[in-house]
């Protein structure tokens, strides 16, 4: 059997624990198609929840046993943490994991597919999907978890010719990050906004073009959509800002490598890779202010996810595993090395996606698990009590 991890960002309080590879089922009544410029049947629409949840596998009493290092602070040992909907701690402090459910994935054309980023806003988790290597095809879902004991999928839209990258919500409408193969539009990187009646996907979409070959992250700020894209030989992704209302293209900044999006009160910040950069640009007007180079993310065509928190990026640093760096100067104020295992290639276990939940910081590191670590002090020392998830 085999288990398929989430990454996650920016909302820590849901987690997938495991996807395993079975078929999802849909009725007819509530299945909708809608075609693309080609005449083939690109969206498959499912807002039943009694076929979709088939795919739900409640545990809610498995504990996550946590093994690993701790170093011993200033403060003394770090690692307890209070209450939480997925973490609590036990008598001597050790965060512990609770595991709620495990999800199958879907599949498209018989082709299990992939999670690839999860959304949670209010009570509600959107998680977007995509099949490596060389099939484009992909998806989006809706959970709801308001009631973490028992996670239902309520709405679920399947793309043929499209891979979706990542995902974000603002105003009853999702926006996706993709490729297509769609002719249709000058290069395959292209920004996906579907609308929602209640929290179920609806086919009520519109499509956008974006540079380069393939759309890696998303957010919506003051009405404005930032969206990131990647790099080819033939054409540089960089930054597009669009406006949400008319997704007219508001300012586009070309570079190479970009792979994510994040903002705070005062900035927007764009992570690149090979190496790693971060990018601050000024909200209203945007504008380039400065950029940092933490280093790290030196794996070419690979996911890296970042965290703004305040005056600071939590950085998936890939081969150099996870960075905290402040955005006052550039400077790096807290790390961990990626995780090594003897009997995996280190690049099959690098740092790919960080979230930030209170003091809790989630890694993914590919086929090395999901990784916890405690904050202590908001970084005031360099050191982090790092616990391994086992199994995960």
């Amino acid at each position: 059997m085999f288990n398929y991890r989430i990454s996650l960002k920016r909302y820590c309080s849901f987690v997938l624990m495991g996807l395993m590879l079975i078929g999802v089922s849909c009725t007819d009544d509530d299945e909708v198609s809608l075609s693309g410029p080609s005449g083939d049947t690109r969206i498959q629409l499912n807002n039943d929840p009694a076929s979709l949840s088939g795919r739900v596998h409640i545990v809610d009493d498995g504990v996550i046993p946590l093994s690993g290092y701790k170093d011993e602070g200033p403060n003394g040992i770090i690692g307890r943490r209070s209450g939480g909907m997925v973490s609590s701690s036990d008598d001597n402090g050790n965060i512990v994991l609770m595991l709620r459910a495990e999800i199958d994935p879907p599949e498209l054309n018989d082709q299990p597919l992939r999670a690839t980023h999860v959304e949670i806003v209010g009570g509600f988790a959107y998680v977007s999907y995509n099949v490596e290597g060389d099939v484009t095809m992909g998806g989006v879902e809706v959970f709801d978890v308001n009631i973490m004991t028992n996670p239902r999928i309520i709405s679920q839209a399947l793309f043929n010719g499209t891979d979706v990258s990542a995902v974000a919500y603002s105003n009853h409408r999702i926006y996706l990050a993709e490729a297509t193969t769609d002719d249709g539009f000058d290069t395959p990187a292209v920004l996906e906004e579907i609308f929602l009646e209640g929290e179920e996907l609806t086919d009520s979409s519109r499509r956008v073009d974006l540079p380069s070959y393939v759309a890696t992250g998303v957010t919506v700020v003051d009405n404005t959509i930032f969206v990131t894209s990647g790099t080819a030989e033939e054409a540089e992704g960089g930054l597009t800002a669009l406006n949400q209302q008319t997704l007219e293209v508001l300012f586009t900044d070309y570079y190479d490598d970009a792979r994510d999006v994040d903002y705070n009160e005062s900035h927007i910040v764009v992570m690149q890779g090979t190496p790693g950069r971060l990018r601050l640009y000024s909200r209203e007007p945007v504008d380039l202010v400065r950029i940092f180079e933490p280093g790290g993310a030196n794996i070419e065509e690979s996911k890296s996810t970042i965290d703004v928190q305040s005056d600071r990026v939590y950085m998936a640093a890939g081969n150099e595993g996870m960075k905290v760096v402040s955005l006052d100067d550039g400077s790096i104020i807290g790390s961990l090395d990626a995780i090594v295992l003897e009997d995996k290639d280190p690049e099959l276990t690098v740092t790919n996606a960080v979230s930030v939940d209170g003091d809790l910081i989630l890694m993914a590191n590919g086929e090395a698990g999901a990784y916890v670590a405690w904050s202590g002090d908001s970084f005031a020392h360099s050191y982090l009590d790092l616990l391994e998830a086992n199994g995960c």
